[in-house]
């Protein structure tokens, strides 16, 4: 499939280790940091070959193929029990069942298709309210719907492929589903609401938050909280709540929160968003069909900062010392300096009870590559939970010399005096250290060090030397 600008997308891999084997997760990044936004119900044009927003069928006018006899028995069980009030096809199901007896083309069976759509789908008008009906039970239960809904539903417009990795284990791909993925049917519609098409009547990029933010729990169902986590921490996406806090308290600060509501652009931008593929036929233009009334989007920072309590706005200043190279399981050593410096045994229980922003990283909490990007996958993950989706500064002290906090899985490069006056060196030597350290979770080096010395006192050859020009340029390169 193509991504921005016909191109082919970018992916970023995330391995996971467990009692199972190597899972290899590799993601669309394109899709994944893109603004897309379900528009059912909002001028969604449905799959079809020609667009019928005032159906309200989204995507749901072919039956859900289902995955397994599992599958299978379970949305059986769950159309058997559903209130009539809530299920508009309640008889049809009665009569029929809520499974189609064919096989798909895949050898899988599917929900049945009634007046030309899945017999779960309540259309627009009806009394029980219109979508679909088992996500509508599951609401009503204060369940969520993933666990209701068949797979390919709760999943859409996200693509799950597993297969055997050729290195070993298992890899899972993880995508926007495209045309081809709705088979034959796929060329001839009129609208691919995961395609970006200038010359369409409606956009579906023109959400507030990026994909991997917006379907966070779809995500974390298909691969765990902890490799999302490190997902939102490849993409670049960790930093961008405690950004958009700073913006917020500097640009509303200034101008005010309205104006900078209207100000503020979107951390997304429509680059990332696929093209119309070669395939597509351009949406026929009608009387009815008319695209709704474009509104500014919400400010992502005025957004987050309304959900953040006042204790978790005090948590994200605070960036302190933990010990344990287990983010939950420590030592009884551990738990009692733990406690002496928190009040509690963890550093999971610090980050649930005290909200933190950041960890730094000392000797104690560092063993191997390994166990450090697991502690780091974790510490994401529990923060995030904790923060209403902000993700951990974690930090180390990562200077050369004879300060190198991080001693396996990264060049152990000479103090920062002993590349003055080669600015192209030092830069070299900061950017290998930080894509080193980017691959066990840290994501701030509290380095170079920009003081002035001459060799002596506790600074000594930490910093770059005593000419104030000569610094300036030696700090400049590894900052940029």
């Amino acid at each position: 499939m193509s991504g921005a600008n016909g191109e082919s997308p970018t992916w970023v891999t995330v391995v996971e280790t467990d009692d199972d084997g190597v899972r290899r997760w590799v993601f669309e990044s394109d899709f994944f940091t893109s603004n897309w936004t379900c528009l059912w119900d909002r001028g969604c044009l449905g799959i079809g070959d020609e667009p019928a927003p005032e159906l309200g069928l989204g995507c749901c006018s072919e039956g859900a193929e289902l995955l397994d006899d599992d599958e299978v028995a379970r949305v059986m069980a769950l159309g058997a029990s559903l209130d009539p009030a809530r299920f508009q096809h309640h008889d049809a199901a009665t009569r029929g069942g809520v499974v189609a007896s064919p096989v798909t083309a895949a050898g899988r069976r599917a929900t049945r298709v009634v007046d030309g759509a899945c017999i779960f789908l309540n259309r627009p008008g009806f009394a029980g309210g219109a979508g679909c009906a088992l996500h509508l039970a599951a609401l009503d239960d204060g369940a969520d719907p993933i666990d209701d809904k068949p797979a390919v539903c709760w999943q859409l417009p996200i693509r799950v492929e597993r297969s055997v990795d050729p290195s070993g284990g298992e890899r899972v791909e993880v995508r926007r589903w495209g045309r081809s993925d709705w088979g034959e049917g796929g060329a001839t519609m009129a609208w691919c609401c995961t395609e970006h098409d200038p010359g369409a009547p409606v956009d579906a990029f023109v959400g507030d938050r990026p994909v991997v933010d917006s379907m966070r729990s779809e995500l974390e169902a298909v691969a765990g909280p902890t490799v999302v986590a490190e997902l939102r921490q490849r993409l670049g996406l960790w930093l961008l709540p405690l950004l958009a806090l700073l913006s917020s308290a500097c640009v509303g600060g200034a101008i005010g929160a309205d104006e900078a509501a209207t100000t503020t652009p979107s951390p997304t931008t429509d680059a990332t968003a696929a093209p119309t593929t070669t395939e597509a036929t351009e949406a026929p233009t009608t009387t009815t069909t008319t695209a709704p009334k474009t509104t500014a989007a919400p400010d992502p920072a005025a957004t987050l900062l309304a959900t953040l309590t006042l204790e978790q706005k005090v948590g994200q200043l605070l960036m302190p010392v933990l010990l344990g190279t287990d983010a939950e399981m420590p030592t009884p050593a551990e738990q009692a300096a733990n406690q002496r410096l928190a009040g509690v045994d963890s550093i999971a229980e610090a980050i649930a009870t005290h909200h933190l922003g950041g960890l730094l990283y000392l000797g104690d909490n560092l063993s191997d590559a390994a166990q450090v990007a697991e502690l780091s996958a974790t510490v994401q993950a529990r923060s995030i939970e904790a923060n209403a989706g902000v993700g951990a500064l974690i930090s180390v002290d990562q200077e050369g010399g004879r300060v190198n906090r991080v001693k396996d899985g990264v060049d152990q490069f000479g103090s920062a005096r002993s590349f003055t006056p080669d600015t192209a060196a030092a830069k070299d030597a900061a950017s290998t250290t930080a894509l080193a350290l980017r691959e066990q979770g840290i994501n701030v080096v509290l380095a170079p060090v920009a003081d002035l010395t001459d060799g002596g006192g506790v600074i000594g050859d930490r910093s770059f030397g005593a000419d104030p020009v000569i610094s300036t340029w030696e700090v400049w390169g590894p900052v940029l």
